[in-house]
């Protein structure tokens, strides 16, 4: 981009430069804003809240809770295992977050066992829960109606080279399918008159912000015999071994930061990391800035260069323009009076005799002049 010279800065290079240069001051005006509200520190400190909640009270009702999920294709049920393993957060500095000791009811594995891709490309059912213990007085029923276990979704405005290798699907009777199965089936829930009950805070009874709170999340499958083009639907039995049913409380401090940081798990960067990154993008915005800035300059320093010169040139043709009667009443010939006349009597009327050293006037192709007598 640069060069030896100003005139050597790439117009193209310079103007691309700017606009990216534009846009991290732009960046670093919203790193300054932010830096002045402090949005970290207010969600850090509603974090704070409800993990102080959880260590005073919401721990010790949800301590001893039983919970057992039925079985969907078949009889009986499987019973949710006490689960503390730490819940992760992707905070950039989580020691300044309250600490607290995670506690969820977690069963891994099939409830579905036998279930096949069927001709519908879906296949849904309810989910029945039973929970007791903890806070609540009495056992409770909780179902979950009409649970997808396996569905098809159509991309209608997918062509088949979308469909292989954007949407990882297969290209079916003229359109895209891709297939997916659930992944996590999760719910949160809270003592309502003594019972366990499912819990509706931020509109559903999910653990997670990003799927608006929906009790199911879905991983994609691949389909059979997919090629370009060409495609056709899972065939068989489907691997549902890791499929994990999870009952958290709804005062989960975890369950908390999901919705503050919508699913992100972040709070964000401190006042002080947003002002330090502002002025970061503040100066990488006027360095590069600085060729275009550097081009315009030096094309207007040489644009004033070439006016002046043709200025000047102008004003000296003027110049002489308008003394060229002065200079012609000075001009004296110079041959007048400053050199002696040369006296012109010193040359007769008659042409000068022609000689010749070879022997006269014979010498230059004149005759011999004949003496008197011969």
């Amino acid at each position: 981009m640069y060069g030896t010279t100003p005139e050597h800065v790439s117009w193209p290079c310079a103007i691309l430069a700017a606009a990216l240069g534009l846009a991290a001051m732009l960046g670093g005006v919203v790193s300054f804003s932010t830096s002045s509200e402090d949005t970290r520190a207010v969600l850090v400190h509603s974090y704070d809240d409800a993990v102080d909640y959880w260590n005073a009270a919401g721990e010790s009702q949800f301590t001893g809770v039983t919970c057992a999920i039925a079985n969907v294709t078949g009889s009986g049920n499987y019973v949710l295992q006490a689960d503390t393993t730490d819940d992760p957060l992707l905070d950039s500095n989580k020691k300044e977050l309250h600490e607290y000791k995670p506690l969820s009811y977690l069963h891994t594995g099939s409830i579905t066992p036998g279930l096949k891709w069927n001709t519908e490309g879906v296949y849904a059912a309810d989910i029945t829960l039973i929970c007791q213990g903890g806070a609540a007085m009495s056992s409770s029923t909780l179902v979950i109606p009409q649970v997808d276990f396996f569905k098809t979704e159509i991309k209608g405005r997918a062509n088949q080279k979308q469909c292989m290798y954007q949407q990882k699907g297969s290209y079916k009777d003229n359109h895209c399918e891709v297939y997916s199965k659930a992944k996590e089936i999760c719910m949160k829930v809270s003592v309502v008159d003594g019972k366990w009950a499912l819990n509706t805070t931020w509109g559903g009874f999910g653990c997670h912000a990003s799927s608006l709170w929906s009790a199911v999340t879905y991983k994609q499958v691949q389909g059979k015999d997919v090629s370009f083009g060409h495609g056709k639907p899972p065939l068989g039995a489907l691997d549902f071994t890791e499929l994990q049913v999870r009952v958290r409380s709804g005062v989960d401090p975890w369950v908390t930061a999901e919705e503050l940081t919508d699913d992100r798990l972040d709070f964000g960067a401190s006042a002080q990391d947003e002002f330090i990154l502002g002025t970061i993008l503040e100066i990488i915005g006027v360095f590069l800035l600085a060729p275009l800035l550097y081009r315009a300059w030096w094309e207007y320093q040489y644009k004033q260069e070439r006016k002046d010169r043709a200025r000047a040139h102008l004003t000296g043709r003027s110049l002489v323009e308008e003394g060229d009667y002065e200079v012609e009443d000075n001009y004296t010939n110079p041959l007048h009076g400053a050199m002696p006349a040369v006296p012109m009597t010193s040359y007769n009327d008659e042409p000068p005799t022609m000689a010749s050293s070879f022997g006269g006037t014979r010498g230059i192709g004149m005759g011999r002049t004949q003496r008197p007598g011969l």
